[in-house]
């Protein structure tokens, strides 16, 4: 009986202490999802750290808030043209690197090359029926 107990207080504690410790948890309120219809012509070119031309597209989000930012968290989800089904980023799909940044009120949909070369002057034909979804936590 008395390792019972000691179990059961063991197991209490450590459940009091997680939930005061504020480590893993998600801020409250701050679930959100949505899709997005990115058409060609909102792709524009841009330059990477490393030189590289690609595309970019970014995307005013209110509710990437500095809570957000700090203490949650953003998925992307890519659909390309004929597709049926959702990719996470990054993704690399015939050769080219798909990801994304997020700051505070912004997302920007990056594209750049996978082998460290350069796109050219249009983005790949498969971005032309483009949808990104968007889950904010």
């Amino acid at each position: 009986m008395k390792k019972i107990v000691a179990t059961f207080a063991f197991l209490v504690g450590a459940a009091l202490l997680d939930g005061c410790s504020g480590g893993n948890q998600t801020p409250a309120g701050h679930t959100y999802s949505t899709t997005v219809d990115v058409s060609l012509s909102a792709w524009k070119p841009a330059t990477n750290t490393a030189g590289q031309t690609g595309f970019v597209v970014d995307l005013p989000l209110p509710q990437l808030d500095a809570q957000v930012v700090e203490h949650g968290g953003v998925a992307v989800y890519y659909k390309f043209q004929g597709s049926d089904r959702y990719e996470p980023l990054p993704l690399v799909f015939n050769g080219v690197i798909y990801h994304a940044y997020h700051s505070t009120g912004k997302l920007s949909l990056r594209m750049f090359s996978a082998t460290g070369g350069n796109l050219g002057a249009a983005p790949p034909p498969e971005v032309t029926d483009f949808r990104a979804k968007i889950v904010i936590f």
